[in-house]
This record gives structure tokens, sequence and C-alpha cells, in this order.
């Protein structure tokens, strides 16, 4: 019974023509749009803990702070349990660090003749939401003459983030729905084509398995095609043009890449989501057109 389901399946894709063309493409299509929302999460993910692992927040002394003052601060902030590391830079090692940097450029160097730099902290946190709290903690410190944090770089970002996962949901929603009335009613066609045979089979007492397995395998047979084309192409994409497309937004930042089991688990949502969706598909047009 198994063997002729799937030469029945082989059999409608085959008759199907450019029917099984056109849904294939636009599987295709909805399932490289899952793949490329998938590397936007992965993305942002990376970049959020990008920020989270560096230091976010620093704050800067006034001139003539006492380093024992200073290192006092310091304690204070380690005794905090959101807070993962803090590093007291003091003014000749910031010196150092900016006569380091700027060894190449002689004519900025000969025009430093005193050390303009201040001691400062510079703040690690475990999460992004706590970055506030810090800054509001160096704020109210009649210590810090300057604070610089991240904060507003991570809320634009957020929001750049959030709108394109919105938009690209979206866009996924309404070709996951658009790919499944495309597949409901191609089953829907090749069931009503074979109307008269379904008939005699139910009359002789087929079972549902004999009866429906055909369309439902011939669904699946579409969804993971597509969803293997769809790893093919985001593949790729992944290969030749996502290391450029990180480099050109972030410049000089250095985010974790894709490794190979970031790819398996995204490809294994992929081909599992569109044998889900084909699934679906096929057995409501079924048991739509399909009456026992």
């Amino acid at each position: 019974m198994i063997s002729r389901v799937f030469k029945k399946a082989f059999a409608n894709v085959t008759r199907s023509g450019w029917r099984a063309f056109m849904i294939t493409f636009m599987m295709t299509i909805t399932y490289t749009m899952l793949g490329l929302l998938l590397l936007v999460l992965f993305f942002s993910t990376q970049l959020a803990r990008f920020f989270v692992e560096k230091p976010e927040i620093i704050g800067f002394f006034n001139e003539g702070v006492e380093e024992e003052k200073i290192l006092e601060v310091k304690n204070e902030l380690e005794n905090k349990p959101f807070v993962v590391e803090v590093s007291y830079v003091s003014k000749e090692e910031a010196l150092e660090s900016f006569i380091e940097e700027n060894k190449d450029n002689q004519e900025v160097l000969e025009n430093l003749t005193v050390n303009p730099f201040p001691a400062h902290l510079n703040v690690k946190v475990d999460s992004l939401d706590k970055i506030e709290e810090i800054a509001t903690y160096f704020n109210n410190n009649d210590k810090i003459s300057d604070v610089i944090d991240s904060l507003g770089v991570v809320d634009t970002l957020r929001k750049i983030v959030t709108g394109i996962q919105i938009f690209g949901i979206g866009l996924l929603v309404i070709f996951s729905f658009a790919t499944f009335m495309l597949v409901f009613l191609a089953i829907g066609l090749t069931i009503y084509s074979q109307r008269d045979e379904l008939r005699v089979m139910k009359l002789v007492g087929a079972s549902n398995w004999y009866t429906r397995g055909p369309y439902i395998v011939q669904s699946l047979l579409y969804g993971i095609v597509s969803s293997l084309i769809a790893c093919l192409i985001v593949g790729a994409f992944i290969y030749f043009q996502y290391n450029n497309v990180v480099s050109s937004l972030l410049g000089a930042l250095e985010v974790k890449g894709i490794g190979l089991q970031d790819i398996i688990i995204g490809f294994s949502i992929q081909i599992m989501f569109a044998v889900f969706l084909s699934w679906l598909s096929s057995y409501i047009a079924t048991k739509r057109y399909i009456s026992y």
C-alpha cells in the first residue's frame, strides 16, 4: 500500500506540470524568506551579546580625585550582582593607550604637551537593561565629571532590528498564507480531476490513507523540495555574502560568525516548517474535498 501511495503521489506531481512548478516556486520564496528572517534574528542576538560583552558604561572622574576614592567606587560597583567586570584606567594608562593608538600620527603627538585624559572606570554588565542603572549611579556621584554609555545606540539598534523583524514576520505570514492557499487549491484541483477514481475506491472500501495518502505525500514532496532549494539559496548567501553584509553594517565591530551548528539548526527549522505547512494544507484539502 505504501509503495502505491508514493507512486501515485509522484504521478500526480508529474501530471501537474506548470502547477507543480508554480507551487514549488512560491514555496521556495516563502522558505527563503524564513531563512533570511532567521539570519536577522541570529544577527540581532549576536549584536546584542556583543554590546553586553564590551565595556558599555564609562565614568570619567574629576581632576584631582585620589586613586583611593576611585577604587572605593570600583569596589562598590563590583558588589552589584549584575556587574560582570569593572576595570580602572588611570590618567597615565589612558595617556599611554592614546600614544600607542596614534603612534603613526606624529602631528597629533607633538601637540600633546599635557595629559588631558581623566582617570575612568569601564563597566561591563550582564544585561542591556542595567546600563541605565549604572549610568544613573555615575551621574549621581559628585566625583564623576562625565559619563559615556551605549544606551542610545542600543535603543536605536533595538528599534531598527525590531522593525525589520516585524516587517519580515509580516511578509512571512503573508507568503505562508498564500502558499497554504496555493497548495490547498492545487490539491483540491487534483482531487477534483480524479473524482471518479476516488468514488470507485470508496465503493470498494478503500481506507482513508489509501485515498488521501497520495495527495498528502504529493504536498510533502512540494514542501521538501522547495525547502531544500531555499536552504541552498540561504546557504549560498551565508557563504558568499553574509560576512560582507555584516562588515558593511558594522564596520570595525566584530561579532560572532555563523557556525555549522547554527546553520544546521536554521535549516532544520526551515525544513520542519515546510513539512508542517505542506501537511496542514494537504490534510485540510483532502478533508474538504474527499468525503467519507
